[in-house]
């Protein structure tokens, strides 16, 4: 059997270094993604309540002002658009 040639082991050897780099990067930046997530993740837990307060806020405020308009032109109001779709949505 023949032995390898040095300058192919030389070469093996450098790709084996540079891919040993690579994978050295590649986990930091997954770890870092992680931590990213997990990051993330504890931002919008700490977010939920304050949307559904302001969600319970705002359908009060929609409901005062369609009460507050069908006081004033004697019939029943609706307010219609993309507050609907925003509240429903939560």
């Amino acid at each position: 059997m023949r032995r390898p040639h040095r300058r192919y082991l030389d070469r093996l050897a450098a790709s084996l270094e540079r891919k040993a780099g690579q994978e050295a990067r590649l986990l930091a930046a997954a770890r870092e993604a992680a931590q990213r997530r997990r990051e993330a993740q504890s931002q919008l837990a700490s977010a939920a309540p304050k949307l559904a307060e302001l969600v319970a806020r705002t359908r009060a405020v929609k409901a005062a002002t369609e009460k507050a308009l069908a006081v004033m032109l004697g019939r029943r109001v609706n307010v219609l658009g993309d507050i609907n779709s925003q509240l429903a949505g939560s």
